[in-house]
């Protein structure tokens, strides 16, 4: 929050269980806190902005729980406590070291300055609270300062903790607040942040309001729109906003009612209960929040929702179906938990106990059950009318509504200990608890009324007028709804589909239709059956479904959840299903025996096609499809090989039948506004002899079906509402039944039964309807199909044709008709003359990169070819061969695979990586053929080596090979010729430490402390034979002399420098400090292997009064060091007679009344403490703060009063953007 705003912004809120300790490094840009509880007991670190958070360091013993932090700036330390220990380490969480420990102590917070670190001991074993003082430099003990009441917070203010620098944020100019965060290597780089509830400008400085505020907030549902009201309200109990200016989704033909939310992802779930098919849908609290999206299609009728935000699952009862159902927050694999109920509504989840709670308005009961729907029991009975429940997790209990609205009562969470909370003046339908609020909306106006948890004061906060009579919800939105605890359920616990938490452990799962496997975490279908079966194909759930002829067994084929099924289709032959996705555009198949996520795509997505019905003639192996975007019936190969236009210019074509025996197919049109396109039509199966045999008083004929045996054609029509039938060739037409409220839409005959089976997507289930026409149609799986779109049976059974043996003699297509069989070609093929074969003039056209295909100048269509490569290429070995034109244009394989081949991958080059050798060896030139294969380089020793061996007197050739694509291993070795280091033939200086000694190399020298380098800059050389060059007689090394009144230079003789000692005499000076004047003395300076130093008399008089100078300085700073212990011992141990009376004016028992001495105006050199409980605050500008206390400081900000003793907070302040104690 910023120092002199009232604006907070949530820097860190997910993960998190008791964010305790709080520092900021501003110089670094880095926010460090401590956090513990079932999940955490660790120390982490982020940017100043929350990004790039890290843990730097876990406990895994929970017996001693991390508490206070704190930053040793001048060392770059952070120093932290586990009550009984005190522990220092680095900023990365490395070289972590124990600094002091005892099992007596129970120290809380801590702060540090300069090598002294304070920390607050609770006090145990009857001892008072204290504030412990130890040195970071020894482990030895510490100091103590007792007190008599409760402490907790410590701060040392120094200028010295809060330095001051130049922070990017001193220039930004940000609108409202501004951090320092890490930039391009150790630079700082400012970023501007705007408080919660608002957003940056578009100049990236300044704040504007926010869409809407996405924590701590009251949402509520209002029919046509879903609103928000900021739960932060004052104490005059007023709304910050008015209704208008917090609400979206306004849409007047909707109906949102039931809330639910997931703080962590920042989602709000709603059901529409208005739309044509009631639905679930889902929102982000981010951004614009202008669009939703449907997470679960075709719920009947939804009495509340509830979200496991551990688990992530989505709860919710269906008040239609009376069942309970669960699902992934996505929308996936959803199952009914619990059926039979009566009139289930409210619905709550306890993730930390593994249960769920709801009322059953009828019974006027409130039940329990574990999460996965097991152990039911009634918790509350007698209810009177109960509307709405909700779980406040900070009091342990469970508030409810009851008696139609007037009354809001409450029970523990074992159902006992009912008591009545408020008497509202007016009715009320729905509840929300947060922190020390309660939210209630009215029955008779579109109101939300705000009490506090004592059910006292109630106050209307919003009033506008309703515009339907429904029940309203109200849900919080912030973590402190949703407690974060240990899921049992993290990663699924290797589950297939479902892991459902319970009390004690887990359960898996697997969606309506399926059965756990034998290791009781996979899921297979119920029952695979392979003839006598009905396909259905429900999008709403994304999966198709297996159900037996008398309507029994219902199983799940395990489509992916992003299957958006409508035509099905089965080949007996193989016994694959295939189907069409309208929302992908594609046809895809998989084995019938459940064989999950095996589907493969056997027609990709086209632009302009929206494939609707699929049928199948075994016979052929053809699949026929209607094309409703694209207008037209196509066929192709089942393995998507082959494809091609049947019959073009179909107008709005939908379903699709065939009959192989007879070489017809049948299909029918639609059409709402001209109705004289829409009818049923019959065409031989090749495409020929099209009719129209159906062509007035329809409409929508979505349903089609043909009873070969009756010979009989059935149709339903979902704008007519008419079921349907006539002959074959559209005679004797007969109706069937009306149908009341429908959209029917798939269609299908059982032949010998007195039942046709159809589909409606206004109702759920398989409805059948006896042919005759007598009696009502009945329904199967309302309870488990949610949208149904395309039916079909299929006995198992298949006749034959002309097709059936040897693909009817054709190269491609064989297609059935009346007379016999048609071939037919790939759309880009034509038939030949012969009837049976293709041809097409499609040629190759692709180059290979590195290479050319010989003797082959024009590829055609099965044209073979082979190829070569450039110089410096191979062949790839994958493709060594002839290469085959394909009819698709692409070159392939001449081989059984038949694999379309890259042409660029056709050649590799044949290179070999950078040469690397040994050291000593180095390339001579450049090698042949730089790195290609077959390139040689000849290799020599470097200077200052010697060849090891006779072998290579000249070097040695290695070869680029073409086996391994690698050099030949070298084998010559180079060993090295070294100068034996002379460091006495210096004097007063010595060669470099860079300095190699290798033969051939030059060494620079430097002079020792006192002494100057030669201006000529001279080296000394290494000859080949390892001896070092003669050099000129000079000194290379002069002293550099100052007196106090005069300056004298420094005279020397030439020097001849050898490899013999020699003794030359130099007059020197001997520098400051002194004994009396400045005395000339005669020194030797030696050159040679040994030194033979030649001293004088009274050279050795002032070394020795130099020397006594030295000790003497030595013992007065002894002398000094003891005397300022003695006074640091005396200080410490009885503080009281030194710094007692400036620690008590830093330190108050009373927060509350001396406030000052925890802010920036405290004295220096202080320490200061709290007595307060948890919750630590990191001071600045801006500052930073955690949880409880940021909701403690609000609270008090609110009621216009400043923190009280046991507020729960400390605080600790830096003048800089960001600082930490």
């Amino acid at each position: 929050m910023a120092v002199d705003t009232k604006e907070t912004k949530t820097v860190v809120n997910t993960g998190l269980d008791r964010p305790v300790s709080i520092a900021v490094h501003p110089k670094k840009g880095k926010l460090f806190w401590s956090d513990y509880g079932p999940n955490n007991n660790r120390i982490e670190v982020s940017n100043l902005d929350g990004s790039n958070r890290t843990t730097i360091y876990h406990s895994t013993d929970a017996s001693y729980l991390i508490k206070g932090i704190t930053i040793d700036y001048e060392r770059d330390k952070l120093i932290f406590t586990n009550g009984i220990g005190l522990y220092k380490m680095d900023l990365d969480g490395s070289n972590v070291e124990l600094l002091y420990q005892n099992q007596m102590l129970e120290m809380y917070e801590v702060s540090a300055y300069k090598n002294l670190v304070f920390a607050t001991d609770k006090g145990m074993f009857g001892r008072r609270p204290r504030v412990l003082i130890f040195l970071t430099t020894t482990t030895s003990g510490y100091n103590s300062i007792s007190f008599r009441g409760s402490i907790y917070g410590i701060a040392f203010y120094h200028p010295s903790r809060q330095q001051t620098f130049a922070s990017p944020c001193d220039t930004a100019q940000c609108g409202q607040m501004c951090v320092a965060v890490p930039g391009n290597g150790t630079q700082l780089k400012a970023k501007c942040v705007c408080g919660d509830g608002k957003k940056l400008a578009a100049n990236g400085k300044n704040c504007e309001k926010s869409d809407h505020p996405i924590s701590q907030t009251f949402a509520y549902s209002a029919g046509d729109r879903i609103c928000l009201v900021n739960a932060q309200v004052d104490k005059s109990w007023k709304a910050p906003h008015k209704p208008d200016d917090i609400c979206w989704l306004r849409n007047t033909g909707a109906d949102f009612r039931h809330l639910a939310v997931d703080v962590y992802s920042h989602t709000l779930f709603f059901s529409d209960q208005d739309s044509i098919l009631p639905n679930i849908r889902k929102i982000s609290l981010v951004g614009k929040r202008k669009n939703s999206t449907v997470v679960l299609s075709g719920v009947a009728n939804v009495g509340g929702i509830a979200v496991d935000w551990v688990s992530d699952h989505l709860y919710w009862t269906d008040i239609k179906l009376k069942e309970i159902w669960v699902a992934n927050l996505d929308g996936t694999s959803q199952k009914i938990l619990l059926r039979n109920l009566t009139k289930p509504t409210s619905i709550a989840v306890n993730p930390p106990s593994g249960v769920m709670y709801w009322l059953d308005e009828t019974e006027g009961n409130m039940y329990q059950a574990n999460l996965d729907g097991t152990d039911k029991i009634v918790l509350v009975r007698n209810l009177s009318n109960p509307l709405d429940l909700v779980i406040d997790y900070m009091d342990d209990r469970i508030l409810y509504i009851n008696n139609n609205g007037s009354n809001v009562e409450w029970v523990n969470m074992l159902g006992r200990n009912k008591k009545k909370l408020i008497n509202p003046e007016q009715n009320v339908s729905n509840i929300a608890v947060y922190k020390g609020y309660i939210a209630l909306t009215l029955m008779s106006k579109t109101g939300v009324l705000l009490t506090n948890k004592g059910g006292t004061n109630p106050k209307l906060i919003i009033n506008e007028n309703k515009t339907k009579n429904y029940k309203y919800d109200i849900i919080a939105i912030d973590e402190a709804v949703q407690p974060v605890i240990a899921g049992v359920c993290n990663g699924n616990s290797g589950c297939q589909q479902i892991c459902l938490p319970k009390p004690s452990g887990y359960t898996c799962a697997c969606t309506d239709g399926m059965k756990l496997g034998t290791d009781k975490k996979s899921c297979v279908p119920e029952k695979v059956l392979y003839s006598d079966f009905f396909l259905v194909a429900d999008d709403y759930r994304h999966e198709i479904y297996q159900v037996d002829k008398d309507l029994k067994t219902i199983s799940a084929m395990g489509l992916p959840h992003e299957e958006n099924p409508i035509g099905v289709a089965y080949d007996p032959v193989e016994r694959r299903i295939y189907w069409t996705d309208y929302t992908l555009g594609t046809i895809k198949r998989m084995a019938i025996n459940g064989s999950i996520n095996k589907q493969e795509t056997v027609r990709p997505k086209t632009s302009n096609s929206r494939l609707d019905a699929i049928a199948i003639d075994p016979s052929s192996r053809i699949l026929y499809y209607t094309d409703m975007k694209a207008n037209n019936i196509g066929i192709m190969s089942l393995d998507g090989g082959l494809n091609k236009i049947l019959i073009a210019s179909v107008y709005n074509p939908r379903a699709i039948v065939l009959d192989p025996e007879n070489g017809n197919m049948y299909y029918t049109t639609r059409s709402k506004i001209d109705t004289k396109r829409a009818g049923i039509w019959r065409a031989n199966m090749d495409g020929t002899n099209v009719t129209k045999i159906v062509a007035q008083g329809l409409s929508y004929p979505n349903g089609l079906a043909i009873d070969t045996t009756e010979m009989k054609i059935y149709w339903i029509d979902s704008v007519t509402l008419r079921l349907e039938r006539a002959n074959l060739n559209g005679t004797g037409r007969q109706i069937i039944a009306y149908l009341t409220d429908a959209y029917a839409f798939g269609l299908t005959i059982v032949n010998h039964t007195n039942y046709v089976y159809y589909t409606d997507w206004n109702d759920r289930g398989i409805f059948y309807q006896p042919r005759n026409g007598n009696g009502t149609a009945m329904v199967f799986g309302a309870d488990v199909f949610s949208g149904l779109n395309e039916i079909k049976y299929y006995s198992g059974t298949h006749g034959t044709t002309k097709c059936s043996s040897n693909n009817g003699g054709c190269s491609e297509f064989c297609l059935a008709t009346p007379t016999g069989r048609t071939c037919a070609c790939n759309s880009i093929f034509q038939l030949k003359a012969d009837g049976v074969s293709c041809y097409n003039e499609t040629t190759c056209t692709q180059k290979i990169r590195s290479g050319s295909f010989s003797n082959c100048q024009h590829a055609t269509v099965d044209k073979r070819c082979g190829f070569t490569c450039d110089t410096h290429f191979k062949k790839n070995s994958l493709y060594d061969g002839e290469l085959a034109c394909s009819r698709s244009g692409r070159w392939y394989t001449d081989g059984p695979s038949n694999v379309y081949v890259d042409t660029d991958n056709l050649c590799l080059e044949q290179k070999c990586p950078k040469l690397t050798v040994r050291e000593g060896v180095q390339q001579s030139g450049n090698c042949t053929s730089g790195n290609y294969v077959g390139s040689q380089c000849l290799l020599k020793c470097a200077k200052g080596y010697i060849v090891s061996s006779h072998l290579y007197p000249n070097g040695e050739n290695i070869m680029c090979q073409s086996n391994n694509l690698n050099w030949q291993k070298s084998n010559m070795t180079c060993s090295p010729i070294y100068c034996k280091e002379n460091k006495s033939s210096i004097l007063n200086g010595h060669l470099r430490e860079d300095c190699t000694f290798l033969a051939e190399h030059e060494c620079q020298y430097q002079c020792d402390y006192g002494y100057g380098k030669n201006p000529l800059n001279l080296t000394f050389k290494c000859d080949k034979q390892g001896n070092w060059e003669p050099m000129a007689a000079v000194v290379l090394c002069s002293k550099i002399t100052t007196t106090q009144s005069t300056t004298t230079t420094t005279t020397t003789e030439p020097t001849t420098i050898s490899y013999k000692p020699t003794t030359v005499t130099t007059k020197v000076v001997t520098p400051i400090p002194t004994i009396g004047k400045p005395k000339t003395t005669e020194q030797p300076i030696v050159s040679g292997k040994t030194s033979a130093l030649g001293t004088q008399d009274d050279a050795k008089i002032n070394g020795l009064m130099g020397g006594l100078v030295t000790v003497v300085l030595l013992l007065a700073i002894v002398v000094a060091c003891i005397a300022f212990y003695m006074y640091r011992k005396r200080r410490m141990s009885d503080p009281s007679k030194y710094e007692r009376s400036s620690l008590r004016e830093s330190t108050r028992s009373d927060m509350g009344q001396q406030y000052k001495s925890n802010s920036i105006d405290s004295p220096k050199n202080s320490v200061a403490y709290s007595n307060s409980g948890e919750g630590n605050l990191a001071f600045d500008n801006p500052i930073y703060v955690t949880e409880e206390a940021k909701v403690n400081l609000q609270n008090d900000d609110n009621d216009n009063t400043k923190p009280q003793i046991g507020s729960q907070h400390e605080i600790v302040m830096d003048n800089n953007v960001t600082s930490g104690m």
